[in-house]
């Protein structure tokens, strides 16, 4: 902190953290004394130091809600983290944004076909006993390929442990080199039938 305090131009005050956030940046003309727009200068902010010094290791919870048992509070607060993941998952992984349409239909049909997808990932990872994370099991299902060979007759490829879990999951079976395509069809009624369980 020294440091920062001795020389201010190595200080940004957009990059606060750490000892950082403790420092604030006064301009002050150094001949008067007054403050003004002559040069910075880095002033130790002693009370919020001390005062996080003092709060260090607990962690606070502000809410409105005060006939709220303080269980139910903290719960409500560790959901929080579900959700603001959900919307990660959204822009990042099913590419959720930037959105490439212009028409109101489109962006509407776009972030529907994104929900409808969070909803299938979430009730996957669910199943799963939340053994596998969302992305790992796009990835999973992104590299099992189904490759048509020859008179209905298609080749399976690239199954891994995660897509092994969601085949018992489903009590189906699909490791086989090649595969009829009624026997895929037969397979999908069945996945379907055990979602509906």
């Amino acid at each position: 902190m020294q440091e920062y305090l001795e020389n201010p131009s190595k200080y940004k005050a957009s990059n606060r953290y750490g000892v950082k956030k403790y420092l604030k940046e006064i301009e002050i003309d150094t001949f008067t004394g007054e403050v003004e727009d002559k040069k910075t200068l880095l002033e130790f902010e002693v009370a919020k130091y001390e005062r996080d010094v003092a709060l260090d290791g607990y962690y606070a919870l502000v809410t409105s809600e005060l006939e709220m048992p303080d269980e139910e509070i903290i719960e409500r607060y560790r959901g929080l983290w579900k959700i603001e993941e959900s919307f990660k998952v959204l822009k990042s992984d099913l590419e959720g944004r930037p959105v490439y349409v212009r028409r109101e239909d489109r962006i509407e049909g776009h972030f529907l076909i994104c929900f409808v997808a969070l909803l299938i990932s979430r009730i996957l990872e669910n199943k799963l006993k939340n053994k596998y994370s969302i992305k790992r099991i796009q990835e999973s299902l992104r590299n099992a390929t189904c490759r048509f060979i020859t008179n209905g007759i298609y080749s399976l490829n690239k199954q891994d442990e995660i897509y092994r879990d969601i085949e018992k999951l489903f009590g189906v079976s699909l490791n086989y080199r090649n595969i009829r395509i009624e026997q895929i069809r037969s397979y999908r009624k069945e996945i379907v039938h055990n979602i509906k369980k």
